[in-house]
């Protein structure tokens, strides 16, 4: 028989314990594997993120590169 369809969840370590922050949809007694990881970053702090990174190409590159030949 197989086990739970994979799924991210976010949860708090509090005592000892990986609390789910919100109720699992998994029959009780189930063993399922646990994969660690910081929770990605809120929205906001992704748009930032890429905000403070400079555009990699200059502008006029850009301008070329989008350019159609008409000829």
């Amino acid at each position: 028989m197989p086990g739970p369809t994979p799924k991210t969840i976010e949860a708090v370590y509090e005592n000892g314990v990986l609390k789910p922050l919100k109720p699992l949809d998994l029959p009780e007694h189930v063993h399922v594997q646990v994969t660690i990881g910081p929770p990605p970053p809120e929205p906001i702090a992704r748009i930032l993120e890429f905000l403070r990174h400079p555009i990699e190409r200059p502008m006029e590159e850009m301008i070329r590169a989008s350019e159609v030949d008409v000829d």
